[in-house]
């Protein structure tokens, strides 16, 4: 006869040494990478004894896949960022449409690198692109699919002249741009001399990815635009060094818009 195997029951220790090994592991795999990371590495960022990760997790592979899981997928901004396109009325004008993809963006830039956002959920998901471990990205993927397709099914409704393949196309542009602050973290960061994304440059990035996922749809510029902030950067002076009197305002120089 097959046994059944019952989840363990964890009493109060126990449920705060499981949350305190999965943002140790966070905090490892973010910094080293599935592959490079050990239990060990992650056993000594939690404090607590090798044996601990793997009662309660099993192997490094599950720990990985439960801690994308717990603080990317489960982040409740993330959970419920689609809410706005889903909750369009029947019949929407294009500014309301604009707008609600404008707040959906707007909510996922927020979940990953606003001030309160966990310091290391950006390398996480780095790592889950780069390193391509299929189980999380499989997660990643599934957990998605269905909110794209609902998604897909309200702007087929209000923007009827897009057939399917073309909103297919627009979800890519839509992960890409998403991506983006992402993927050039440290280098953007490094420019401008800066520990973390401002909330000013956060405002200004959500409304222009909003805006260029809004042209292939025909759809208006959201409402709320903010002003690119300006800040020394090493593009500015590397520019001012290169171009002289010619860079600046007015002068047609690639950094002075």
């Amino acid at each position: 006869m097959e046994k059944t195997t019952r989840p363990r029951r964890l009493n109060r220790s126990g449920v705060r040494a499981r949350a305190q090994i999965l943002l140790g592991a966070c905090k490892v795999f973010a910094i080293k990478g599935y592959g490079d990371a050990s239990i060990r590495d992650i056993a000594n960022e939690a404090d607590v004894i090798f044996g601990s990760v793997i009662y309660h997790f099993g192997s490094k592979e599950k720990l990985f896949i439960e801690a994308v899981r717990r603080y990317f997928l489960g982040a409740p901004p993330l959970v419920n960022c689609y809410n706005p396109v889903l909750e369009l009325g029947g019949a929407p004008s294009p500014q309301e449409v604009a707008d609600a993809i404008h707040e959906t963006v707007r909510q996922l830039i927020a979940a990953i690198h606003a001030p309160q956002s966990p310091e290391f959920l950006n390398g996480l998901i780095l790592r889950v692109l780069a390193d391509g471990h299929k189980g999380a990205q499989t997660l990643i993927l599934e957990h998605f699919a269905p909110y794209q397709y609902r998604v897909m099914n309200v702007l087929a409704r209000v923007c009827p002249n897009r057939i399917e393949r073309d909103l297919h196309a627009w979800f890519d542009l839509f992960w890409a741009q998403f991506f983006y602050p992402i993927t050039t973290r440290s280098l953007r960061l490094l420019d401008h001399g800066r520990e973390r994304y401002s909330e000013e440059w956060l405002r200004y990035v959500s409304h222009r990815i909003a805006w260029y996922l809004c042209m292939p749809l025909g759809l208006p510029e959201p409402t709320g635009r903010v002003d690119r902030p300006v800040r020394d950067s090493i593009k500015a002076r590397a520019a001012a060094r290169a171009l002289g009197d010619d860079y600046g305002p007015g002068a047609g120089a690639p950094f002075a818009r």
